[in-house]
């Protein structure tokens, strides 16, 4: 059946998948993948700009047996069991960092988890400068207190041992007349020739080239929301917000000598009303896009200011409504996409799911047996994808016994392999 023929004038339609189990479902009204009206003629015009709806009858065999061929394998529980709040892969070892510190396993094989520094820090983010092989870490101060020590530290043996950054952060915003510590690092990013860029509160970002201080180049501490994410990707800033409170939306800055150049606005109030961008992947094979994980969504947006829809919850209500944490994709095929993350509510599954066409199928993704749904809730928290081939995703999977991180009773790292492409 042709594209076209798969596309329906004059209303919006609903993209097809599976519940577990094989039951067939369809997304709610609204979902963004699908055109109407007055778009459709335009959206006919570029055929391959399209995501098509497709029909009850459309059979799903490509899509199943890549599906099928999907492998997941047990990294193992970390030996503490602390909120996970990212990744890094370093020499064949990966690195979580937890709010309890760093923890390190290598990737491959049967190796243990041991404990790699920063015991007692809340660590928010992991980062290796792409020259010289340092890998830097992001602190942030437990909740009702201060922030004692300098929020950037750095390791010069692969995460190992760490020492503070000699210059720390502070938070000029607050003031310019007393420097106080910068009260949390949310992430971190080397961009090599020994510049390095760092997103902190309120939205802003600070730079650092050389030996010299840190410069804050955006941000205000005038308006209150989340954390902010970021990403580099093929010598641009990507920052996404929601800030000021329900307002959410995502920047482009290409990276000049200097610092950041002119800000493009690639997704502005209310293009996707309130979803809070949570992560922001580039992948090196798609070096024009960069994937936005949200609430109950999945954006992509080119470098050139297009976006397209690939998965979109109808509201909260919504069992597939999850705040995304991690995507992965597929290094030949950029419509075949992994991703997933948690619900704000109960999480009896593991929100993993996985689209071979863009979007225009989705389903959620079977786990294996040791995070089977059960009394216990399944919070994916933080994902990365590793391996020199980037067949691989690695996700940190919170376990607690009811809907929000407050007894997490394990942390277990899984790996998901995909070795064919659609």
């Amino acid at each position: 059946m042709a594209r076209r023929d798969r596309v329906v004038a004059g209303e919006l339609c609903a993209r097809r998948g599976r519940r577990p189990g094989g039951a067939a479902w369809r997304a709610p009204r609204g979902v963004a993948g699908c055109v109407t009206g007055a778009a459709l003629v335009a959206a006919l015009v570029s055929a391959a700009s399209v995501v098509g709806c497709g029909s009850d009858d459309e059979p799903t065999s490509r899509c199943d047996a890549v599906r099928a061929a999907g492998v997941f394998r047990d990294l193992g529980a970390l030996p503490v069991a602390s909120m996970p709040r990212a990744l890094l892969e370093v020499d064949g070892d990966l690195l979580v960092a937890t709010e309890a510190g760093v923890f390190r396993r290598p990737l491959d094989g049967s190796g243990a988890w041991s404990t790699s520094g920063m015991g007692g820090l809340v660590v928010t983010s992991l980062a290796r400068d792409p020259d010289t092989g340092d890998v830097f870490a992001g602190i942030e101060a437990p909740v009702g207190e201060e922030l004692e020590q300098p929020s950037l530290w750095v390791s010069a043996d692969g995460g190992r041992t760490w020492t503070e950054d000699a210059d720390g952060l502070v938070n000029e915003f607050e003031s310019t007349e007393e420097r106080t510590v910068w009260a949390k690092v949310v992430q971190i990013m080397p961009t090599g020739d020994g510049v390095l860029y760092v997103s902190g509160p309120a939205g802003s970002i600070a730079r650092r080239e050389g030996d010299g201080p840190f410069v804050f180049v955006e941000g205000s501490s005038d308006s209150w929301g989340y954390d902010c994410v970021a990403t580099v990707q093929a010598g641009a800033l990507y920052h996404g917000c929601e800030l000021p409170l329900d307002v959410a939306w995502v920047d482009r800055y290409p990276i000049e000598e200097g610092g950041l150049g002119d800000v493009q606005h690639l997704i502005v109030h209310p293009d996707i009303d309130n979803r809070k961008p949570n992560v922001l992947y580039g992948s090196p094979d798609h070096e024009d896009l960069v994937y936005v994980g949200a609430e109950g969504a999945l954006f992509v947006v080119s470098s050139a200011g297009e976006r397209r829809d690939i998965y979109r919850a109808a509201d909260e209500l919504d069992s597939w409504y999850s705040y995304m944490r991690a995507v992965w994709v597929n290094p030949d095929d950029r419509a075949h996409v992994v991703f997933g993350g948690r619900r704000n509510s109960e999480n009896t599954r593991l929100q993993l799911y996985e689209t071979c066409d863009e979007g225009r199928t989705v389903v959620m993704l079977d786990p294996p047996p040791y995070l089977a749904p059960g009394d216990d809730e399944y919070m994916l928290e933080a994902g990365l994808t590793v391996g020199a081939d980037r067949r691989e995703l690695v996700v940190a999977v919170a376990r607690t016994s009811d809907s929000f991180p407050t007894s997490i009773s394990e942390v277990r790292i899984v790996a998901r392999r995909q070795p064919l492409s659609p």
